[in-house]
């Protein structure tokens, strides 16, 4: 208290002061309105009587400009305005009493493509996606309301079983827990690197960015919940993910989160397994997705969504309309409830692309693809479809015992920059797997040998259309003169042979730019992280609900549709 007064420095202005979570103005006030039919001077002596009987102060109300007979009235220290509405609202000379609770502004954030987030305030308004849609105002979650009650905190722990998620995206870092992410993923030499949790994918950054993406920080989307917890378990890497790797990565989530969001399935077999992690962690509430087979789980079991425990919630998907997705699993007794999963705009990877070798025809016939060297030659040839150039082997195996093989190389080379780098491209084939047919990715370094990369190949048919077609190039990040071919083989004395690739491209994940990357995707997959940051919302406002109150409450709140 003897001190003198220390020199006080101007920091500026301010521009922005955040209420703190919880903290409301004190009600203190009741609105009133008497029955009109009395003279003015006998509605103030009946007014003061019974103002006086509640406890409240007659002498301060003030009339409501505009609300003829609406009176204001401050209430006594001590007396609670609820009690005093009540006693008003029961005289007969009263028409009805309120407290005054103040309201909130449900105002939107100001993250630039919250409009295209439908799932979370649906207006109606057209969502600026590739193929741009409409939707039904209201058929949303009712985040502004939630937000004007919490916006989430960063005590409540979330984890993202799925393929890891890019850590350094801007919108979603702060709420990223880089220190418990972790890795169950072997990578191409079979070894597990606990902090390899890069998302290689898109999908794990998407999941995460619906949950947890920063809001109201003027970058890219909002997540349901604006700050948050959240920890990527990496369980499995370009849509693949071995069981044994899930139910680790699984075990780990359900000790490290309150809430564990899992969008990926697997078939009934996995369904003990499943059950014996999930119910050693009972007050973990696992939000996982129903499944895009459009089948009924009832009937052919998914797992988790067919986990018969109470601290499991299964997600089916609806459009903007209200409607099921069209590729929804659905189940009367195994899935539980339906969330946004069609059109959903969130977070992903920068990816880069290193190398897109061009297919150009050299003008002859048969028209051979320019620059690219074969062995044998002159066997694969190009063709063309809706004006896309694209190299086609169509070959009847001579007859005699063993393989034969046939490579088409990519002219130049390149050098890969970033990481998790892969191929990506479109491919048609009719191929038969008993004779050893197979349509593959081979690479080389420099001088070193051609080698084929780990789950690289592909055998099947795809009755004559494209499909994307995805391989793991990681084991060469960081690699120059690097060169790529495609291998077809067959066995000889096999039946005809067709393969055929479009669009070939090398990308490798890059650093985020500024605002962020983003793109539209669908799925239950989109579905079930609205619900696992909806049970986040529900422990930011408290924190002592248990698996079985979240999932109670999330689902006795639901809106019942047909």
């Amino acid at each position: 208290a003897a001190m003198a007064a220390a020199p006080v420095q101007s920091i500026g202005p301010v521009e922005q002061v955040a209420t703190p979570t919880g903290m409301r103005p004190v009600v203190r006030d009741v609105l009133v309105k008497f029955r009109a039919g009395t003279t003015a001077r006998v509605q103030a002596d009946v007014r003061s009587e019974a103002l006086d009987a509640a406890g409240a102060q007659p002498r301060a109300a003030r009339r409501v400009e505009g609300l003829p007979g609406v009176w204001r009235v401050p209430v006594d220290e001590g007396v609670t305005p609820a009690a005093v509405a009540r006693r008003l609202d029961a005289r007969a000379d009263v028409r009805w009493a309120v407290r005054a609770v103040p309201g909130t502004f449900e105002a939107p954030p100001n993250d630039p493509l919250f409009p295209n987030l439908w799932g979370l305030s649906n207006t109606g308004q057209q969502v600026q996606a590739p193929e741009p849609f409409t939707g039904l105002a209201g058929m949303d979650l009712g985040a502004l309301g939630a937000w004007a009650t919490t916006q989430g905190s960063a005590n409540v722990s979330v984890a993202v079983v799925d393929s890891g998620a890019v850590m350094d995206h801007p919108d979603l870092i702060a709420n990223l827990r880089a220190a418990g992410a972790r890795n169950f993923m072997p990578g191409a030499n079979g070894t597990v690197d606990p902090g390899a949790v890069g998302d290689t994918v898109n999908h794990g950054t998407h999941v995460a960015g619906t949950i947890g993406a920063v809001g109201n920080n003027g970058v890219g989307v909002t997540g349901v919940n604006w700050t948050v917890g959240m920890t990527p378990v990496r369980v499995g890497d370009f849509m693949s993910t071995p069981p044994a790797v899930f139910l680790e990565g699984l075990a780990y989530a359900g000790e490290q989160a309150r809430v564990v969001n899992i969008s990926m399935g697997f078939a009934a077999d996995l369904l003990e397994a499943a059950t014996d992690v999930i119910a050693a962690n009972p007050n973990t509430l696992f939000v996982t997705a129903a499944g895009n087979s459009m089948s009924d789980n009832d009937a052919t079991p998914a797992v988790p969504c067919n986990v018969p425990l109470p601290n499991v919630l299964c997600v089916a998907a609806i459009d903007a309309d209200g409607a099921p997705a069209t590729f929804t699993n659905f189940g009367a007794t195994s899935v539980d409830v339906a969330a946004p999963g069609v059109g959903i705009q969130s977070a992903v990877p920068n990816f880069a692309t290193v190398f897109a070798p061009p297919i150009t025809s050299n003008g002859l016939t048969p028209p051979r693809p320019t620059g690219w060297i074969q062995t044998p030659a002159d066997e694969w040839e190009w063709d063309s479809t809706n004006g896309i150039g694209y190299v086609e082997l169509l070959k009847v195996p001579p007859t005699g015992v063993g393989l034969d093989q046939w490579l088409i190389e990519a002219p130049g080379t390149f050098s890969t920059t970033g990481q998790a780098c892969r191929l990506n491209a479109f491919t048609s084939v009719v191929l038969d797997a008993a004779d050893s047919q197979v349509l593959g990715l081979a690479y080389k370094v420099g001088s070193g040998p051609w080698q084929v990369p780990a789950g690289s190949t592909t055998a099947g048919n795809t009755d004559g259309g494209f499909i994307p077609w995805t391989v793991n190039l990681s084991e060469i990040d960081g690699e120059t003169g690097v060169k790529f071919a495609f291998l077809a083989q067959s066995a000889r004395g096999a039946g005809a042979f067709y393969a055929a690739v479009i669009n070939p491209e090398v990308q490798c994940i890059a650093p985020q730019p500024a605002g962020g990357s983003y793109a539209f995707m669908s799925g239950t997959s989109m579905a079930s992280p609205h619900v696992a940051g909806a049970a986040a919302l529900l422990l930011a406002k408290n924190p002592d609900l248990t698996a079985a109150q979240m999932k109670h409450a999330l689902m006795s709140t639901a809106v019942p549709m047909a």
